[in-house]
C-alpha cells in the first residue's frame, strides 16, 4: 500500500512537471504572438530609450483634472517623467526622477527625496515596464508563465497568463486572441501615498498606431480597485540609443 502511494506521488509529480512545461510553452507562445504582431524582436529590441508626451486627465485627486506630461526612460531602471497641470485655480509643476538607486518628486518649488518603500514600488514598476515590454520575457531568465483563463477587454476577447519572477510580484497579462496584441496589464501595487496600501492596478492599451515599422499603444487607461486613475493620449513617441544621464539628476 505504502510502495503504491509512493508511485502515485511520482506519477502525480510527473504530470504536475509536464503541465507545468506545457504552461511555459503556451505562455511563450503568446508572448511570440504579440512581439510579432507588434513588429518583430528586432525591432522591438532595436534602441531600448525612449520619450513621449502624454495628455488626459488625472483621477488621483477625485474629479478628473486636465493634465500634460513628459516622459524619459531609459531600460532597466531610470525614469522621469514631468506633469503639468491646474487644481482649485493654481498651476502646478510635478517632476518625478528615478534613477534606479535614488529617487526624487518635486511639486512646484518642494523637492522630496523617496524613501526606501517608495524606491522599492519604483522598482516595482520598472520591472512591470520591463514585462509588458514583452521581449525581456523570451530573452530573460528566471520567468514562470500559468494560464489565467479568457476574459473580455472592452468589446475584445483575450487570453490571459500569469508572468512570475523570483522577487517580484506576479502580473496578468491579456492579448487580443485576433491580433495577439497586448490589451491589458494587471497587478497588484503598493501606494506609498496611502501607506503602502495594496491597490489592484489595470493598465488597458487601445489605438495601436505603427511607428518606425512598430505597433504602439496610443491611449491608455490606468485604473485602480476598479476606479479610473489616468487617461491618457500618447504624442511624439520617440525611440533613442541612450538618454543623457543628466536627465535623470536630482531636480
Amino acid at each position: 500500500m505504502q510502495k503504491l502511494g509512493c508511485v502515485m506521488a511520482v506519477m502525480a509529480l510527473a504530470a504536475s512537471g509536464v503541465a507545468r512545461a506545457d504552461d511555459k510553452a503556451d505562455g511563450q507562445a503568446l508572448i511570440a504572438k504579440a512581439i510579432k504582431a507588434m513588429g518583430g524582436k528586432e525591432k522591438l529590441a532595436a534602441k531600448q530609450a525612449f520619450t513621449f508626451k502624454t495628455k488626459g486627465k488625472f483621477y488621483g485627486m477625485g474629479e478628473g483634472i486636465d493634465y500634460t506630461g513628459e516622459f524619459a526612460v531609459q531600460p532597466p531602471d531610470k525614469i522621469r517623467f514631468q506633469m503639468d497641470f491646474e487644481a482649485n485655480a493654481m498651476k502646478f509643476n510635478m517632476v518625478y526622477v528615478f534613477n534606479g538607486k535614488k529617487g526624487w518628486i518635486k511639486l512646484n518649488d518642494q523637492r522630496t527625496a523617496l524613501d526606501k518603500d517608495a524606491l522599492a514600488e519604483a522598482r516595482e514598476d520598472m520591472y512591470a515596464g520591463s514585462v509588458e515590454a514583452l521581449v525581456p520575457l523570451l530573452k530573460g531568465k528566471g520567468f514562470e508563465f500559468s494560464p489565467v483563463g479568457e476574459v473580455k477587454v472592452g468589446e475584445q476577447a483575450a487570453v490571459g497568463i500569469r508572468v512570475s519572477h523570483k522577487g517580484h510580484r506576479d502580473i496578468n497579462l491579456f492579448f487580443d486572441k485576433k491580433t495577439g496584441l497586448l490589451l491589458k496589464s494587471e497587478r497588484i501595487i503598493k501606494d506609498v501615498m496611502m501607506g503602502g496600501k495594496e491597490l489592484t492596478q489595470e493598465r488597458i492599451f487601445s489605438d495601436y498606431k505603427e511607428i518606425d515599422g512598430v505597433k504602439r499603444a496610443m491611449k491608455f487607461l490606468l485604473n485602480r480597485d476598479g476606479k479610473k486613475y489616468v487617461v491618457a493620449d500618447v504624442s511624439d513617441f520617440e525611440k533613442k540609443d541612450k538618454i543623457d544621464d543628466s536627465e535623470f539628476a536630482k531636480p
